[in-house]
């Protein structure tokens, strides 16, 4: 025990000795003094307690009180200091609530404290078996300065990179358009982990599959940017031939309209802009390239408007990735949970449904192997085998396998005509 601990220990001791004859305090605050003078602090606050207990009015009652706050919060602090801020605070209620005044001030400021808040709120957190749930108290406990963020910051280090890996897989596999995006803060936050290397592996995936998924959709945006100084230069060569008729007759210019074809307001003209408008937007959506976007907008605008065109052949994406990104879609994810036990009794129409509510949420991985099973059913045709085929066909559309969708649509076509599946067939850029 340090000097000065034994020291206000004597004269505990010895206040004890002056100020008690027959107290009924005498004893309990005895046996404190023995347990402080131990170090066993709360037994000894405890036995403090009974002096006022024994006898509210010994004289022994405002010194028991004292102490029995002065020894709280001590302990409150050894807690705070042990990681156990939920004892802290016990304590820390006690000596405000039953204190004297520089005690329970003490008490009221530490309870109010940053430290002590943010120590709760992780100590909380880290006791959650849900980890994702404990997820955001812990980045705000490391983000507060206070004493508990550096135990937060290692939490977050080990605990987070398994996390926003599960969250990236999520979009990833198959790849989403979001996946670049949930790998990117896993890259961001955790560099040079296992995890950050498997989101770097995502992001290569979901590039190369986006060069082959967009590669037919430049070709034709590239087409619609040289028909557009096509439509220009007619327009202008009409023009053109407008003027020099009305100067060689002004009085007549039927006769102008007559001699160039066409009319003076353009209306055919306009009619094959609004057309090659309407199957530009399209694209431009399917593309959904910010940057691209802009850039093709800018040349299209250019043709359109000053009939200046240079012809530029997209780059035709590597086959080898082509064939990387079909195996990954086709793997995928393999049946989603929520399909174990399944058992299809309608002869296929079970796992068609399937398939189609995964389709209609770009799940291309879970619909696949749904689909899959239910062909391997061998279902009747045309019905439900057709549905399949066609479902088939729009998760090849879905992930850019153009040439297998073709396929896969004309061989439901075969079994059964349907607008909808010719429509998704003439939807299909090349051929």
């Amino acid at each position: 025990m340090k000097e000065r601990d034994r020291l206000r220990v004597v004269l505990a001791s010895l206040t004890a000795v002056l100020l008690v004859c027959c107290d009924a305090g005498k004893e309990p605050y005895k046996e404190a003094v023995g347990l402080d003078e131990k170090g066993q602090l709360r037994e000894a606050a405890e036995k403090y307690d009974g002096v006022c207990r024994r006898n509210p009015k010994s004289e022994l009652c405002p010194t028991a009180t004292s102490r029995a706050g002065a020894l709280r919060l001590k302990l409150a602090l050894q807690a705070v200091d042990g990681g156990k801020f939920a004892d802290a605070e016990k304590t820390l209620k006690v000596v405000a609530e039953t204190g004297d005044g520089d005690a329970k001030t003490k008490a009221e400021a530490q309870l109010a404290s940053k430290d002590l808040i943010q120590g709760l709120v992780y100590e909380r957190a880290v006791g959650k078996t849900d980890k994702r749930a404990a997820l955001k108290d812990i980045e705000a406990v490391a983000a507060s300065g206070t004493p508990i963020a550096a135990k937060a910051a290692e939490w977050l280090t080990k605990e987070r990179p398994p996390l926003l890996l599960a969250d990236a897989t999520a979009v990833c596999v198959p790849p989403t358009s979001t996946c670049p995006v949930a790998s990117d803060q896993l890259l961001k936050l955790h560099p040079g982990t296992p995890e950050a290397a498997k989101a770097t592996e995502y992001v290569s995936a979901f590039r190369a599959a986006e060069e082959v998924r967009i590669y037919p959709l430049l070709v034709q945006a590239e087409k619609l940017i040289e028909q557009c100084k096509g439509i220009w230069r007619e327009d202008r060569n009409l023009q053109n031939c407008h003027l020099n008729a009305l100067a060689a007759d002004p009085d007549n210019p039927l006769m102008a309209v007559a001699a160039c074809g066409g009319s003076f307001a353009g209306e055919a003209t306009r009619k094959r802009r609004d057309k090659l408008d309407a199957a530009w937007k399209q694209i431009m959506t399917d593309v959904a390239d910010p940057t691209r976007v802009s850039a093709l907008e800018g040349r299209l605008k250019k043709s359109c408007d000053d009939g200046e065109y240079e012809k530029e052949v997209p780059a035709k994406p590597d086959q080898a990735a082509k064939s990387a990104k079909s195996t990954d879609r086709s793997v995928g994810p393999g049946l989603p949970p929520a399909d174990e036990g399944f058992v299809d009794t309608r002869g296929g129409w079970g796992w068609c449904d399937k398939c189609w509510l995964n389709i209609k949420a770009k799940k291309w991985g879970f619909a696949k192997a749904e689909c899959d099973e239910g062909l391997k059913m061998n279902p009747s045709s045309p019905q439900p085998r057709a549905s399949l085929l066609y479902n088939e066909g729009l998760i090849e559309k879905g992930t850019g396998n153009v040439d297998e969708a073709r396929r896969l649509f004309t061989e439901s076509l075969a079994l059964r005509e349907h607008p909808e599946v010719r429509a998704a067939l003439n939807s299909l850029p090349g051929k």
